[in-house]
């Protein structure tokens, strides 16, 4: 009657998967996506309040501090206001920058 009984310790021991997962050491960690790296521009005009773009792009008002995404290059900032001569100026896009422009007057006002 003994032989009709399975070994139950077999049993047990076969549904049980082990505690610890395997982890595949050569496996590469999967990082997710790392953010692009930026810069921030510092950007002020005499007299304030004047547009500002970077290659075209709109960025805002003076004064005004934005981060742009960094990279190998030189771009063009503009700079607009009404009454006033427009600016342009060169900028770093690899490094923090401080830019400031003196927006001359398009007319002179004669007493």
């Amino acid at each position: 009657v003994d032989a009709a009984v399975p070994d139950a310790a077999a049993i047990v021991d076969a549904a049980i998967p082990d505690a610890a997962p395997v982890v595949d050491a050569a496996a590469p960690d999967l990082a997710p996506d790392a953010a692009p790296a930026t810069i921030t521009l510092s950007i002020t005009s005499d007299p304030a309040g004047a547009t500002v773009t970077l290659d075209g792009k709109r960025l805002g008002r003076t004064p005004l501090t934005v981060d742009v995404p960094q990279r190998d290059a030189r771009g063009r900032l503009s700079f607009r206001k009404r009454s006033f001569v427009g600016q342009s100026a060169r900028v770093r896009l690899d490094a923090d920058d401080k830019v400031h422009v003196k927006l001359e007057p398009q007319f002179e006002l004669v007493p």
